[in-house]
């Protein structure tokens, strides 16, 4: 919804307390309801459309992802999750779990992936 993200962008601006502040002001009920908004996981913030990876996407022929721990390969499936995360991606608006894939899979690889992809 557009007045929750103008909350959060707005709340990430450092006017976070301010909001607070208003909404205590007008009701309890409100200040516990933009809690939630202001809190809520950035993973659960999802386009109202979720794209799809597109027909031509080879994604069993792209360079395999390791895992950090492990070194297992992420499978075709994740793959596809992942590739969906990064369309949902806008400049200087990351989709939250990309950062997860990130921090889960070895970076030589992960960057191999993405050269990939592109190419």
């Amino acid at each position: 919804m557009p007045a929750e993200r103008a909350l959060r962008i707005l709340a990430a601006a450092g006017h976070g307390d301010r909001i607070q502040a208003a909404a205590s002001a007008y009701h309890p009920r409100a200040s516990t309801a933009v809690n939630a908004i202001l809190h809520v996981d950035p993973r659960l913030l999802l386009p109202g459309r979720i794209p799809r990876p597109r027909q031509w996407i080879a994604l069993d022929r792209l360079p395999k992802i390791l895992l950090r721990r492990g070194h297992a390969v992420l499978p075709v499936a994740a793959v596809a999750d992942l590739v969906t995360m990064l369309m949902m991606c806008r400049p200087g608006n990351d989709y939250a779990g990309v950062r997860d894939v990130i921090d889960a899979t070895e970076p030589t690889t992960l960057a191999g992936f993405a050269l990939g992809l592109l190419e």
